[in-house]
């Protein structure tokens, strides 16, 4: 807290009173990468964690100022949330990446209602439609996917292009999806005389969150045709890819012997193809996301 006036009177009419301070991090705060070095000492990294409002986690800033105005008259209060954006101060290398969508991504083909397994009457018809399509006229296409880097910037749009070389089928339509994985974990260190990496992950609590979905293609397209897309990543639902652990010298943060708790925030990007017979196919990339 910092004290902006002193004790006194205020005049009728409005006061502007100028401020400003420098945000610091809690010695408990770490965020990025906590190792454990050869001499068995811990490495911690102490930042601030950028504004976040997810399915499991919460990460929030508040002003909240306060005017007393004496014993006998209650306090006047106000709290107003502030959004923290932190510039990634490590040299981003591009990653592009291509990739193709194939029968072997077709869904329906690890799914059990292909099967007539489901009890769902309507979702029974839709199974049996295309079980009968894969029979009369069996998957052939191959849908070429390239991303002009798997390390996106969150000021900037993620960029590729779609070919669809060659497909049997009609197609419905094709979208580009953003996934956001929240996963409440421990970091449990391993024994260095082991084969395992000398830390490892448990997760407790995981949520996938398809925040983002882009319709890239509405109908059949001529095949060979090359499609440029382009995704503006959401503000206010995407924050850079983070790992976060609780302080491993405090002994209230550990769990369990030689364990921390924390948390991860990915992304993974995917692509789904809706053909007319009611079947699709989807392939998922991990991406990873900073702030330039």
């Amino acid at each position: 807290s910092m004290p902006l006036l002193p004790k006194g009177m205020l005049s009728c009419g409005i006061h502007e009173i100028p401020f400003s301070f420098s945000l610091q991090p809690t010695i408990a705060s770490s965020l990025g990468r906590t190792a454990f070095s050869n001499t068995q000492e811990h490495q911690i990294k102490s930042s601030l964690s950028e504004t976040f409002h997810g399915e499991l986690i919460l990460i929030q800033y508040n002003l909240h100022a306060t005017i007393s105005r004496g014993f006998l008259s209650r306090q006047l209060q106000c709290r107003l949330e502030i959004a923290l954006e932190i510039p990634s101060s490590r040299q981003q290398v591009q990653q592009p990446c291509s990739f193709n969508i194939t029968p072997c991504d077709i869904l329906s083909f690890r799914d059990d209602r292909i099967l007539g397994k489901s009890t769902n009457s309507k979702q029974s018809t839709t199974s049996a439609i295309s079980m009968a399509h894969l029979t009369q006229l069996p998957p052939k296409f191959e849908i070429k996917v390239h991303f002009l880097s798997l390390n996106s910037d969150l000021r900037k749009p993620l960029n590729g292009t779609l070919i669809i070389g060659s497909c049997n089928w009609s197609i419905r339509s094709i979208s580009v999806i953003l996934y956001r994985m929240e996963r409440i974990c421990l970091f449990q260190r391993c024994h260095p005389c082991t084969d395992m990496p000398t830390e490892a992950t448990v997760p407790l609590k995981e949520s996938k969150t398809a925040i983002h979905r882009l319709q890239i293609v509405n109908g059949d397209v001529w095949r060979g045709t090359e499609i440029p897309f382009s995704i503006q990543l959401p503000n206010f639902l995407v924050t850079p890819s983070t790992t976060y652990r609780s302080d491993p010298f405090h002994a209230a943060d550990r769990i369990l012997q030689n364990a921390t708790a924390g948390f991860q925030i990915h992304y993974e990007i995917g692509v789904k193809v809706m053909f007319a017979n009611q079947l699709k196919a989807e392939k998922f990339l991990p991406i990873s996301l900073f702030r330039g």
